[in-house]
């Protein structure tokens, strides 16, 4: 599988075992930071916001914080504790500080949260962006957080994002072929009879 396809995959199951285990997810759908593309490279000026409910029951408020964006090559679960949800380890162990992330009502619990960063020379390869407040023990609002790959050059990304296209063609032409050939097939069986 395909370094993207692993990311999507590893995404998608957060985003499935969020919303499975927290009544936040559950109720929202859990909200993603708006990425504009999903390769980034080292150094690049990324800006993101998701809108959100910050009236949660069991998670955590803008007003709990101050928050703060990290980067994390895994997801880090939540659960149960008590009447809340909070993560089952602290999210800020072993990730890279992005940010402060700041909020903006947009009408009563209906909130933006803003993450401004600089992509950090880390590893290449797939990483997840989570929220942590400090001591880091709740969650905020529905905030899932969102997915990126890194690159260690401009020039990357964009190679990275023209093979990722290519491929997709490519999976998508093959799949038409195949469709084309089992309906060949079909045809050829159903003359015979």
């Amino acid at each position: 599988m395909s370094a993207r396809g692993r990311f999507t995959t590893s995404m998608a199951c957060a985003a499935v075992a969020l919303v499975l285990v927290t009544p936040q997810g559950a109720a929202a759908g859990g909200a993603v930071f708006d990425l504009d593309d999903e390769f980034y490279y080292w150094n690049q000026e990324v800006v993101t916001a998701t809108s959100f409910n910050n009236d949660i029951r069991g998670a955590g408020f803008a007003a709990d914080g101050p928050w703060f964006g990290y980067l994390r090559i895994k997801f880090v679960p939540s659960q149960r504790t008590g009447h809340d949800w909070a993560p089952v380890r602290d999210v800020s162990k072993g990730a890279v500080p992005l940010g402060r992330v700041t909020f903006n009502r947009l009408d009563g619990s209906l909130f933006r949260a803003r993450l401004s960063f600089t992509v950090p020379e880390v590893s290449p390869g797939n990483y997840v962006i989570q929220l942590c407040n400090r001591p880091c023990d709740e969650l905020l609002g529905d905030i899932v957080g969102a997915g990126l790959i890194v690159t260690r050059t401009e020039t990357e990304a964009v190679l990275s994002r023209q093979i990722e296209r290519s491929r997709l063609r490519l999976t998508h032409l093959i799949d038409r072929v195949a469709q084309g050939l089992a309906t060949a097939h079909h045809r050829d069986a159903q003359s015979r009879r």
